[in-house]
C-alpha cells in the first residue's frame, strides 16, 4: 500500500500505466467540487437576470432616442406648436431626447416617451393656412320657397362682403328636410391661422346670418311638435237613418 493509499474499489485506480490514489479524501473532493459548480450556477443566473434588465432598459432608451430623432427629423410638430395627440390637445413645450412635454387645455403638463408620441396620429393646427367656418342652419318649416330663396341670397352676400372669407369655396345650400326645419349648410375658409382671430370674425360672420335669416321674414327652427285638435260630434242620426232605408228598399224590389 505506497504511499498510504487503501486498496480496495476505491483506494487505487489504474489509469495508463499509473496509479492513481483517491483514498479517504475522495468524498470531500467531490463535495467541494458541487459546491464550486453551484456557487458558479448562481453567479450566472445573477448575471443572467441583471444582463436581461440591463438589455430591457437599453431597448427603450434606444427607442425613445429614435423616436427624438425622427420628431426632429420629420418635424411634425415643433415648439410652440398647438396640437391634437392621440386623444388629446395642447402645446408643445419641449422635444428632448428621452420625452416630449405637451401643456394641455387644462394647464397641465404631459410627458410622453418619443418612442410613444412619435407613433401617434399628430394633427398640427398651427400649420394651418386657412380656418373652416362650417355652419348648419334650420329654418322653420312655416318659410315659403321664395322666403328661403331670399335667405340663400342674402348669405352668399354675407359672405362675399366679407373680405376675410376666401371665395372659393364659400358656398350656401339648402341640404334638406329634417325632422323640425329645413336644413341649411354654410361652408367657407377664413383666411387667417391664428385662433384667436377666427373666433371674433365667426361672431361677426353668425351675426350677419342672423340678421339675413330675419330680414327675410322667417326664423330659426327648434325641435317642435303640432298638435290638431277637433270636437268630435260622432254618428249623423239622419244620415244613417237614411241609408238604412235606402238598404231595405233595395232589398225589397
Amino acid at each position: 500500500m505506497p504511499g498510504g493509499c487503501l486498496d480496495g474499489p476505491f483506494g487505487r485506480r489504474h489509469e495508463g500505466g499509473e496509479e492513481v490514489c483517491l483514498g479517504h479524501d475522495a468524498d470531500q473532493l467531490s463535495t467541494v467540487d458541487h459546491g464550486k459548480r453551484a456557487d458558479l450556477l448562481r453567479h450566472h443566473q445573477d448575471g443572467g437576470v441583471g444582463g436581461l434588465a440591463v438589455a430591457l432598459a437599453a431597448q427603450k432608451t434606444v427607442e425613445n432616442l429614435f423616436g427624438g430623432l425622427t420628431l426632429a427629423a420629420d418635424q411634425p410638430v415643433r415648439v410652440g406648436d398647438f396640437c391634437r395627440f392621440g386623444g388629446r390637445l395642447g402645446t408643445i413645450e419641449e422635444i428632448g431626447l428621452r420625452s416630449t412635454r405637451v401643456r394641455t387645455l387644462d394647464r397641465t403638463l404631459v410627458t410622453v416617451p418619443n418612442a410613444e408620441f412619435s407613433a401617434l396620429s399628430l394633427e398640427n393646427f398651427t400649420e394651418r393656412d386657412r380656418i373652416w367656418f362650417h355652419a348648419l342652419l334650420g329654418l322653420r318649416y312655416e318659410t315659403s320657397a321664395d322666403q328661403l330663396r331670399h335667405v340663400l341670397a342674402g348669405l352668399r352676400n354675407v359672405l362675399r362682403a366679407d373680405p376675410r372669407v376666401d371665395p372659393v369655396p364659400a358656398r350656401v345650400r339648402f341640404v334638406g328636410f329634417g325632422a323640425h326645419s329645413l336644413d341649411l349648410e354654410v361652408f367657407a375658409y377664413v383666411r387667417t391661422r391664428d385662433f384667436d382671430e377666427f373666433l371674433g370674425i365667426r361672431e361677426e360672420l353668425l351675426l350677419a346670418i342672423m340678421d339675413a335669416v330675419g330680414a327675410s321674414g322667417t326664423g330659426f327652427a327648434f325641435p317642435s311638435q303640432t298638435i290638431y285638435t277637433a270636437e268630435d260630434h260622432g254618428l249623423d242620426p239622419e244620415r244613417t237613418r237614411a241609408a238604412l232605408e235606402e238598404m231595405r228598399a233595395r232589398a225589397a224590389s
